[in-house]
């Protein structure tokens, strides 16, 4: 799966642990099943925090393992997949990590635990920023600079939400590895527009206020949400 952060990345306290509900019931995401024969499986831990997802192809057989290992104080310290493996550095407000090809990504933080910044560097000549800007827990705008030694490139996205729970709205993952693998956190995403580009989102919800089914304008392709009920 194609990431925002460059790579999965220490577990901080998650805005979406304050506003939760104890009365409302909490669904984990277990499966998403695609329209294309493809589909998504998540493994948590007894903390709700992902500990695995693969992603199958239309044949049935395994194509991408993802795995995350946290520490025994709850930090989420490792990511592995097909490709790659990375440990994380936390410092302060910021998570850093090398690559297996030598780029170095730091992930700056705020005070919720949401990326604000995340810069990659790759030797002496490639250096990529992204900034994101949030609003009631969700990614409203991101912004990329791609630089190659004195050219520069500029990538603007915007996004908007409905106001309905997220499939991954209780899972006590960090935000910023989430957001940084694509997924919504708190709301979900309706549209996204990039330049000339754009794409819509209609959803179908259970009972519960959580989608169950997600159709996309570009591709015409459905998602189906499973879940588990706690």
């Amino acid at each position: 799966m194609a990431t925002i952060c460059l790579a999965g990345m220490m577990t901080l306290p998650s805005c979406k642990e304050k506003i939760a509900k104890n009365e409302d019931p909490v669904l984990l995401l277990k499966e998403i099943e695609r329209s294309d024969g493809t589909r998504f499986v998540f493994e948590y831990d007894s903390q709700d925090r992902i500990t695995k997802y693969t992603e199958y192809g239309d044949n049935g057989q395994p194509d991408w393992v993802n795995t995350l290992t946290y520490n025994a104080q709850g930090d989420l310290i490792g990511y592995k997949d097909n490709e790659i493996t990375v440990a994380y550095t936390k410092n302060g407000n910021k998570i850093s990590f090398v690559d297996d090809e030598g780029g170095y990504t730091e992930i700056e933080l705020d005070d919720q635990a949401f990326p604000v910044k995340t810069t990659y560097t790759w030797g002496t000549w490639y250096n990529a920023t992204t900034t994101f800007t949030w609003q009631n827990g969700n990614l409203t705008k991101m912004e990329m600079v791609d630089e190659w030694n004195k050219y520069s490139e500029v990538t603007s996205f915007t996004y908007t939400y409905d106001d309905k729970k997220s499939p991954l709205y209780y899972c006590k993952t960090p935000v910023w590895f989430l957001s940084c693998e694509g997924y919504d956190i708190t709301n979900n995403k309706k549209t996204w527009n990039e330049g000339t580009l754009d794409e819509t989102y209609v959803y179908t919800y259970n009972k519960d206020g959580f989608p169950v089914t997600r159709k996309a304008s570009d591709n015409n392709i459905t998602d189906i949400y499973i879940y588990i009920k706690k």
